[in-house]
């Protein structure tokens, strides 16, 4: 093996994403989700460190992209931009805001009409408990 030899996942993900030009498919599949080439980019070096600490398999590396791109469709542009006090880096928030978003992993909750996620115990407007 030479010395810039790339594993089977590395290659994997410089065929869906491309290297620093990024592919038109790609480009295509963020355009469509409202998602920026710079973020773009940033999904695919979260992904390249995930294949570097060994957690992607070849099979994962195209769900996980997907995934990742559909976490950053749901934060908007006034987040990213700073004009909220919303501070979307965090995994937890990314994940919390796509799970808002989907309409089925909604409820509303009986006494106060509130919506809640459908994992929650308790309202978080009324303190009603499920």
């Amino acid at each position: 093996m030479g010395l810039f030899s790339k594993s089977p996942e590395e290659k994997k993900l410089k065929e869906l994403t491309g290297g620093f030009l990024l592919t038109e498919r790609y480009l295509h599949t963020l355009e469509s989700y409202g998602v920026s080439r710079n973020m773009g980019y940033f999904i695919q070096n979260t992904v390249k460190q995930e294949i570097k600490r060994s957690r992607l398999g070849v099979d994962d590396i195209e769900p996980r992209l997907i995934f990742l791109i559909k976490q950053f469709a749901t934060i908007s542009c006034e987040e990213l931009s700073g004009e909220t006090k919303v501070n979307p880096t965090t995994h937890e928030e990314r994940t919390l805001k796509f799970l808002i978003n989907q309409t089925h992993n909604l409820e509303k909750c009986p006494r106060c009409e509130s919506k809640y996620l459908k994992n929650d115990s308790y309202c978080h407007n009324c303190g009603h408990e499920f």
